[in-house]
């Protein structure tokens, strides 16, 4: 057998339940960006903390953003994990969440965008140590139930400078998903 049917045989195929997008990509281009590096203050949700952030950068504008999480303390933290879905409808969901108390912070990305409902929504990866444990852990954060902890988070913010991106509802995934929608009015 050679290396590259090895590499075939071993690997895992995942086909999505619904039909499959005529677009695999979408790419627009946004070269009106602005960077800064950020500590965003304990106690706040991080979704709230971020849109916060990002409106104080772009002067009161609802704007899309990149986030690079550095470090810092999260009280609490709550992720989960992505599982295979038993039911079919989707390749993969999410295992029920677990809050971990205060992490510390090792990394992590994020996305700044809008949800279906038209609110702020932020779609975060982050990896992190439980301090007291000294147990590594990581998966996709609920930003609506995860703080900021006392020590505050740093966190390098690049605001795309009218790009938008938004929830959308994806017919091949089954999943709401984040996607590129076009440019906004104020920075086109």
């Amino acid at each position: 057998m050679s290396p590259e049917q090895v590499v075939w045989e071993s690997s895992r195929l995942l086909r999505h339940p619904g039909p499959v997008a005529r677009e695999r990509f979408s790419i627009l281009s946004d070269t009106a960006s602005e960077t800064a590096r950020v500590r965003l203050a304990g106690g706040q949700t991080l979704v709230g903390a971020l849109d916060k952030a990002v409106r104080r950068i772009c002067n009161g504008e609802v704007r899309a953003a990149a986030v690079t999480l550095i470090g810092g303390t999260l009280e609490p933290c709550v992720y989960c994990l992505a599982a295979p879905d038993a039911t079919r409808r989707t390749v993969a969901t999410y295992t029920p969440m677990r809050d971990v108390g205060r992490v510390r912070v090792l990394g992590g990305s994020a996305t700044l965008g809008i949800a279906l409902s038209g609110d702020p929504m932020v779609h975060c990866h982050a990896w992190f140590v439980e301090p007291e444990l000294g147990r590594v852990g990581g998966g996709h954060l609920d930003t609506c139930a995860t703080h900021i902890g006392a020590d505050g988070l740093v966190v390098r913010i690049d605001v795309l400078g009218g790009l938008m991106i938004r929830q959308v509802e994806d017919a091949e995934t089954n999943h709401a998903i984040f996607s590129p929608v076009g440019h906004s009015e104020a920075r086109a």
